[in-house]
């Protein structure tokens, strides 16, 4: 798990880094551009073929999870798909979902973040996600990403609005281990 953790991080440093500023290495081939990489990381690429992934966490099986459109933006054809560190293969955990662009492990289950809908899968493998909070507010085009706090909370963030410029102010009940929460003009708070 370490060594997944750490290439992850090299990634994030890899892609997080702007050319011209810092110590850097040669190019590196493992993406089609240059990327500038700090001498002491390595950049190697661990998958291919990935359509429109919006967020990646280390799932309970040591294997990356990663959420991707797998099509249209507003074609419905969302997947969770599993990625084997060792030889990048793919396995598709779920399908057929609408943008899923968060997902965390909490609690013996996969929580996916869709445009209006937080979702909850139980077990590993996942099953079938059943709804947990529904009419969220959105930007129109996606909902956000999911946290996993130390306390084991999981974090939920949005764009949305409620209407116009309002922010959405609505308080968020779940019969789960997430506390309730609200909204307010400086972020979430228990409520």
């Amino acid at each position: 798990m370490r060594p997944l953790l750490l290439l992850l991080s090299a990634v994030l440093v890899a892609a997080c880094s702007t050319p011209g500023t810092g110590p850097r290495a040669a190019a590196s081939d493992a993406s089609e551009g240059v990327v500038g990489v700090a001498q002491h990381l390595r950049v190697e690429r661990l998958v291919s073929g990935l359509r429109g992934p919006t967020q990646m966490i280390v799932g309970p099986d040591d294997r990356l999870w990663i959420a991707q459109l797998a099509g249209g933006e507003n074609a419905g054809t969302g997947q969770v798909v599993a990625v084997d560190p060792d030889g990048g293969a793919q396995e598709v955990l779920l399908d057929g979902l609408d943008k899923p662009t968060g997902i965390a492990w909490l609690d013996g289950a996969l929580w996916i973040a869709t445009p209006t809908v937080l979702l909850r899968a139980e077990g590993n493998p996942p099953g079938t996600p059943e709804v947990v909070l529904d009419g969220l507010p959105n930007n129109g085009r996606s909902n956000g990403t999911l946290t996993v706090t130390p306390e084991r909370r999981l974090l939920f963030e949005t764009s949305g609005r409620e209407r116009d410029d309002e922010p959405w102010t609505g308080r968020v009940r779940c019969g789960c281990s997430i506390p309730p929460l609200r909204t307010s003009p400086s972020g979430w708070r228990p409520g």
